[in-house]
């Protein structure tokens, strides 16, 4: 299969680390162990590191997000940070060694040393997150210090998207386990981010219209248009779509998506909006037309008063398997009649069914076998026009027997 592929390519790249073992189990040869461990789908990729639960792999089936899931997933978390200075420069990047930028996004919690059951919330979702983020905590005795520095009542989240990016901070509205992951997963998307196979399912809301940007070059006319909308983005209008851009050159099934949406391939660069929850209307942006903020919220606002026409109408449809599935059993009765059928107990007794059905196959495995000897006995009769030796007979029906 594929994912074997990029396992073999993350196993090689951590070949050198002696506290790391890659291991592969077939559950055609390991039933049980794979019955053991709870294994229903597959690939299914498991991380047991000794005195913790084991960990389950739900990412793409890639060599980076693996090899990122594997090199978060050794790190203990959440890691307490003692000072408001370890804090910020934590934020900054400067305690950060242990980690690449691109693998690890910088996540703070701030509390209170009164905030007890919010504190052990956020520890449980940084259980929960582990092998996505590292996340770090500091409590503190004096709330009101904080709530002053950073502008933002605690509890907390602080972060740093990109190293672009300044630090920001949001207050946990919902301090619980599941408010937590949550909120941390919110803060890791960015705001108008390259919609890619591997990172679109993050993003993809299927509530919210999508706004996207299809570009196939980096002149100076779509480096623009990107900058408008990555300024569009931080207007509270616009928070209500989901934004992003696609990059055709490196993401080629993006032109198909763009001829699916539209029937034609416009100019680049196009700027298209698709309501997906409610009628699957699909706009573009005017062709030719300079693609602005000012321009584009003005469009918006004429699709949202029904003044835009939509260039295309998405039919709903159903999402079927593209063939048959194959029916093992059937396939099983073809070659023994009967031989798959499921065999359910009707009386209240479930003893005595069971133990007159193992006695029964018992009687038609003997019956079964003397007459495939017999048989077999007759067909060599007839093939070879004498009757078989008894020293060869007796070592056919013995090798008839192993395999019955």
């Amino acid at each position: 299969m594929a994912f074997m592929q990029s396992y073999a390519e993350v196993s090689t790249r951590l070949a050198d680390m002696k506290d790391l073992v890659l291991t592969r189990v077939n559950c055609g040869d390991w039933p049980d162990v794979c019955l053991n461990e709870d294994v229903t789908c597959f690939p299914t990729v498991k991380m047991y590191i000794q005195g913790d639960k084991h960990l389950l792999y739900t990412g793409m089936l890639g060599t980076h997000s693996l090899l990122k899931f594997i090199m978060l997933s050794r790190i203990p978390t959440p890691v307490l940070l003692k000072s408001i200075e370890d804090v910020e420069a934590y934020l900054k990047g400067e305690l950060r060694s242990d980690l690449k930028t691109q693998w690890d996004i910088p996540v703070v919690g701030l509390f209170s040393s009164e905030m007890k059951e919010a504190s052990d919330a956020f520890i449980e979702a940084a259980y929960s997150l582990r092998g996505i983020v590292v996340l770090r905590m500091h409590i503190q005795k004096d709330a009101f210090y904080h709530s002053q520095k950073f502008g933002v009542a605690l509890p907390a989240l602080m972060f740093v998207r990109d190293e672009k990016s300044h630090i920001e901070a949001i207050h946990l509205e919902n301090p619980s386990r599941e408010g937590i992951v949550s909120a941390v997963k919110s803060v890791m998307l960015e705001t108008f981010p390259e919609a890619t196979v591997e990172n679109f399912p993050s993003y993809f809301h299927p509530l919210k219209p999508l706004l996207m940007l299809f570009i196939d070059n980096g002149d100076t006319k779509t480096m623009k248009a990107r900058e408008e909308l990555e300024q569009l983005t931080k207007l509270r209008d616009v928070q209500t779509y989901t934004m992003c851009w696609i990059d055709l050159r490196k993401t080629h099934v993006g032109k198909e998506i763009l001829q699916v949406y539209l029937n034609y391939l416009p100019q680049l660069p196009a700027l298209v909006l698709v309501q997906l929850s409610s009628s699957g209307h699909v706009f573009v942006f005017p062709e030719g037309e300079l693609i602005s903020a000012v321009g584009v919220l003005y469009w918006l606002e004429k699709i949202q008063t029904g003044q835009e026409v939509p260039k295309n109408n998405l039919q709903r449809k159903e999402w079927t398997p593209p063939q048959a599935t194959y029916d093992f059993l059937a396939i099983m009765d073809i070659v023994h009649p009967g031989f798959a059928k499921q065999r359910t107990p009707t009386s209240a007794n479930q003893e005595k069914p069971y133990e007159e059905e193992e006695s029964g196959t018992e009687h038609l495995n003997e019956s079964g076998e003397e007459e495939a000897q017999s048989e077999l006995a007759a067909a060599s009769q007839k093939v070879q026009g004498t009757p078989t030796p008894p020293d060869k007979q007796n070592k056919m029906q013995h090798d008839l027997h192993n395999e019955l």
